[in-house]
């Protein structure tokens, strides 16, 4: 089967899209589109910390948000078979955001046929990846330091 083109028409909703859920406040983490599968397609994946979230149990559910955005967009061909909503745990998002940072603005960056710590990624768009990563103990953030009384006699 002949690789489906990611076309400009679905690279400016795919920044619409994600402009539109910025005006919402919907703290949209990642953005891209990734062309994988069995029977490989394109897809809009947007990261989010609320998709990690029990959807009940929050003010408003985000795939509600996701779709009442959507929907407002004028003159679409986005369909919301095109998006995937994804928590911050999804091995794409964890393996580019270990490479990546975009900050919280909006870029344009393709990599094509390109591996990612082990991943190979046939075809990729990147609009954003604000995910920071902080330096973390080995030994946890609990851990306290132990001073014994020869210790503080040496400080």
């Amino acid at each position: 089967m002949d690789k489906a083109f990611l076309v400009d028409s679905q690279i400016n909703e795919g920044r619409l899209f994600l402009e539109e859920l910025d005006k919402v406040d919907f703290d949209v983490k990642a953005a891209f589109w990734v062309y994988y599968g069995e029977d490989p397609t394109w897809k809009l994946m947007i990261a989010s910390r609320a998709f990690a979230l029990d959807p009940l149990n929050e003010k408003e559910n985000p795939y509600a948000v996701i779709f009442r955005v959507l929907n407002s967009i004028q003159n679409r061909t986005l369909s919301i078979a095109d998006i995937e909503p994804v928590s911050l745990a999804h091995p794409f998002v964890r393996v580019l955001s270990s490479v990546i940072f975009t900050g919280p603005g909006i870029v344009r960056m393709r990599f094509v046929n390109t591996v990612f710590n082990g991943i190979f990624f046939e075809d990729l768009y990147v609009y954003r990846m604000n995910i920071s990563k902080t330096k973390r103990s080995r030994k946890g953030p609990n851990h306290k330091t132990h001073r014994s009384k020869h210790t503080k006699n040496c400080l």
